[in-house]
């Protein structure tokens, strides 16, 4: 065979190797797309959920920590996912503080917040939650808006306990009571109380009272309240304020007013009263009724000890500010079960549909219509959350027979329904004896 045959041979097999090499390189390339794409997709997605709450909210921040380790990472179908953390501390109780905070929480991009505000400032974190269709839980009383009015995106995770109050006022066939209140979420509540009764609150006589956080005016009450007509005559009294700290107050000023005796009957409406020190109530005959929503007992209280270093986590969100309290509050159980819903919610979400997110989140950063975040408070034009009214819905579906708080499912205004209240008594031998009182609770 001739050189330039041998070279055109030579060639050609050259050619055929390479074609062979190169058909074989596109044929893995095709084959290994699927498993790429396998992969990216169950690349760990981060969901952001938003805190704000008070600076001293140390046990609370301590549960929503100890809840995003317990709870993270989880898979839904093809989708590996885990709830990331943007929290602001700022003053719940002011405003226009709750506004900033909030503006910030909407332009870093958060998929649902949860909010811890009060009474006075709570109409701001409406407002703009409303405004931009982002679903919000609270810790809070259940607002005492008309339902009717718009469509809320506010889900409340504190039982409404207007009801057991009406139970006990009943089950002691009250006909007068003296209701004590220090802020205005105190009055809000009477009003409810009022509009449950319906027509026999015609049958029952309130005399309501203020008590400013300053105790200003707590000497001049407390003095009408103790020299009644009749010294022999049952004192009903009933006593609504919102934090721990001002009901223990309150009970202090009543037992150095020497209100301690067998005339007197006192209903604490509020879920922290079974963490008051009541040693003084204990000598001379006082009734003292409370309510509860955590069964100290049951096994989700339990499981809730042994899943982590709940002491450790405790600890480390006390920081600077001292020691939180060691016992679980109510507050920071709602927060944790807050959580659980939100995972829950999403779990289901994704579980429908894994890429519900794909749209909202680019390279760890959320998008809205487009542009980073969810909105822009100083822009001209409100942008709603495209996601936020499936999220919202997608929260209100979601049913757990194991919450911290007890059994937790909402209605459709986001209110919860069919939980248990425990009713506590603190009698002359120092004893709490327990009492239950189950309903279903019929809201809106």
């Amino acid at each position: 065979m001739s050189p330039r045959r041998l070279a055109a041979a030579a060639t050609a097999a050259a050619d055929g190797r390479m074609l062979t090499a190169l058909c074989a390189a596109l044929c893995w390339r095709v084959l290994l797309q699927p498993v790429r794409a396998q992969v990216d997709a169950t690349a760990l997605v981060r969901i952001p959920v938003g805190l704000i709450l008070s600076p001293d909210s140390r046990q609370m921040n301590a549960s929503f920590r100890y809840g995003l380790r317990n709870l993270a990472p989880s898979s839904s179908w093809q989708t590996h996912w885990r709830l990331d953390a943007v929290t602001e501390f700022t003053d719940t109780g002011n405003s226009f503080d709750i506004e900033r905070a909030i503006c910030r929480e909407l332009e870093t991009g958060i998929f649902v917040l949860i909010g811890a505000t009060q009474t006075s400032s709570f109409p701001t974190m409406q407002s703009y939650t409303d405004s931009f269709q982002l679903p919000m839980l609270t810790p809070g009383s259940p607002a005492h808006h008309s339902v009717e009015e718009q469509d809320h995106y506010q889900v409340y995770m504190r039982p409404d306990y207007s009801t057991a109050l009406y139970d006990i006022i009943r089950y002691y066939g009250w006909d007068y009571v003296y209701y004590l209140y220090t802020c205005d979420e105190g009055l809000l509540n009477l009003e409810r109380l009022f509009i449950l009764m319906g027509p026999r609150s015609n049958t029952l006589n309130v005399a309501a009272r203020f008590l400013s956080p300053d105790n200003s005016t707590a000497s001049q009450l407390l003095k009408y309240l103790n020299d009644a007509d009749d010294k022999m005559a049952l004192r009903r009294i009933i006593i609504d304020s919102r934090s721990l700290e001002s009901t223990q107050r309150v009970m202090d000023l009543l037992a150095d007013a020497n209100m301690t005796t067998k005339y007197y009957h006192y209903v604490i409406a509020s879920f922290a009263s079974e963490e008051l020190n009541l040693q003084k109530f204990g000598h001379e005959g006082a009734n003292v009724t409370g309510l509860r929503i955590l069964e100290r007992s049951g096994r989700a209280l339990r499981d809730f000890y042994n899943k982590g270093d709940w002491e450790g986590a405790r600890q480390e969100s006390s920081g600077r500010g001292g020691a939180s309290q060691h016992k679980l509050m109510y507050e920071a159980a709602l927060i944790y079960d807050s959580l659980r819903v939100i995972h829950a919610a999403f779990s289901r979400l994704l579980e429908a549909s894994p890429t519900a997110l794909k749209r909202h989140l680019r390279r760890g950063e959320v998008y809205n219509n487009g542009s980073r975040g969810i909105g822009n408070c100083d822009a001209d034009r409100v942008v709603p959350f495209e996601a936020g009214n499936r999220i919202l819905s997608t929260i209100k579906q979601v049913s757990l027979e194991n919450g911290l708080s007890g059994n937790i499912a909402f209605d459709e205004h986001g209110r919860r329904v069919n939980y248990t209240i425990y009713i506590w008594e603190y009698t002359l031998n120092r004893e709490k004896t327990k009492q239950q009182f189950k309903f279903k609770c019929v809201c809106g």
